[in-house]
């Protein structure tokens, strides 16, 4: 499901982009410098897309895109950004003291040292500990910790998505012809020419009717491969609670 093209997690991710090449740029905004990164992809062939990631502006166009249309862009959406930037959550730092969102409520996180290893995370008391091994420190560090959490977050994701799963398959209709949960930056799931499910292991943290929501928008592709006006109307047929929920999803920005 791509999230909106110019606001970024409603239908598909592209995984890893290939032959991409990445520019940091900078841009002046009603009186304020702001960095921009361009993401040239050699796959995307006509749109020029728009997103604030994790607080950051990022600009993903063809390769042979020029600079006057990207600048282009950026001045034409210039109030878009102002407010993205404005409301966007601060980055997340991955230590002690801070918080996280699971199944849409805040909890605290907390990285130990211990004689281990490989890095764990368990939830305990409304709390998400996580323990790294003795000698990992600074950006090696945070490193393994975003990966503890991230390994952790995906486990819960894949309960909901299952649970989910089993729950609108049957209404709808439709059965993929298999799913996973990946790590998709941009959209909250996704659905192949195949048949093929793929959901954001960031979903848990989220409420678990956002994760009902994007399961029944995908499911409802394997029927309408698009955004037709007949897709939406079997979205909201399933459930007709969808157009709040799609707004609800389309504020949410993801921490990391």
């Amino acid at each position: 499901m791509r999230r909106d093209r110019i606001a970024g997690p409603a239908r598909g991710l592209r995984p890893s982009e290939s032959a991409v090449v990445r520019e940091p740029r900078r841009f002046q905004l009603g009186g304020r410098t702001v960095p921009y990164t361009v993401v040239r992809s050699a796959r995307r062939t006509r749109t020029i897309q728009l997103s604030i990631e994790a607080g950051a502006v990022v600009v993903r166009a063809p390769a042979a895109t020029s600079e006057a249309a990207i600048e282009s862009l950026l001045s034409r959406r210039a109030a878009w950004i102002t407010s993205r930037l404005d409301t966007a959550p601060p980055p997340v730092r991955l230590e002690s003291g801070h918080s996280l969102s699971f199944f849409g409520r805040d909890i605290a996180l907390t990285v130990s040292v211990a004689q281990i290893r490989y890095p764990t995370a368990r939830y305990c008391q409304q709390s998400l500990q996580v323990d790294v091994p003795i000698g990992k420190t600074g950006s090696e560090g945070e490193a393994v910790v975003a990966l503890a959490i991230s390994l952790w977050y995906r486990q819960r994701t894949r309960f909901l998505v299952r649970r989910a799963l089993a729950r609108w398959t049957p209404v709808v209709g439709r059965s993929p012809v298999t799913w996973s949960v990946r790590d998709q930056k941009r959209r909250w799931g996704s659905c192949s020419a195949t048949g093929v499910l793929r959901f954001n292991w960031r979903l848990s943290m989220l409420h678990p009717h956002l994760t009902d929501y994007v399961v029944v928008h995908e499911l409802c592709h394997l029927r309408h491969p698009n955004h037709s006006a007949s897709f939406w109307q079997l979205v909201e047929q399933v459930m007709p609670e969808a157009p709040r929920l799609r707004q609800e999803l389309r504020r949410i920005i993801l921490p990391f």
